[in-house]
């Protein structure tokens, strides 16, 4: 059985030497320690916080790869491999709600252009493409990403 899950990484130190990167890591994209809350003191108005919503969270992952440049020829190789997460990845069918997947395929940009050509707005349209594709878990585009679609 094959289980395809996203992993989302991120650049996060280059070494350089005479003008030519030698290493490159990619770490996971929840490596960094979590931030402690910060307090306040509900007597002072001064010290009034408030604290954004956010879902994304950081776990120090340990998972990196590291690659080792060579310049005379120019090779890539795999120098280190920790691929254990501390935390879940995204599954398939999660997939759609991600940072990564907020680009519109191209088949339903053009479908969007071509309901703006005829004077129909974002929502309706997201009404047609679910009815078009048989619900909502067929489509994978949320309204709100259409509506900042087609303002762009």
């Amino acid at each position: 059985m094959d289980i395809k899950l996203a992993l989302m990484l991120k650049k996060a130190q280059t070494k350089v030497w005479n003008g030519y990167a030698t290493h490159k890591y990619l770490r996971c994209s929840k490596a960094a320690k979590p931030q402690h809350k910060r307090m306040f003191d509900s007597l002072c108005e001064s010290s009034v916080m408030t604290n954004r919503k956010t879902t994304f969270t950081q776990t120090d992952c340990k998972a990196q790869i590291l690659v080792l440049i060579t310049q005379n020829p120019l090779r890539f190789v795999v120098h280190n491999w920790i691929d254990v997460h501390n935390h879940p990845l995204i599954d398939p069918f999660n997939r759609d709600l991600s940072k990564i997947s907020r680009k519109l395929p191209f088949a339903t940009q053009q479908f969007i252009h071509r309901m703006s050509i005829n004077r129909i707005g974002t929502v309706k349209s997201h009404r047609c493409l679910v009815s078009f594709k048989g619900g909502h878990h067929n489509v994978m585009v949320l309204k709100t990403t259409l509506k900042t679609s087609a303002g762009s």
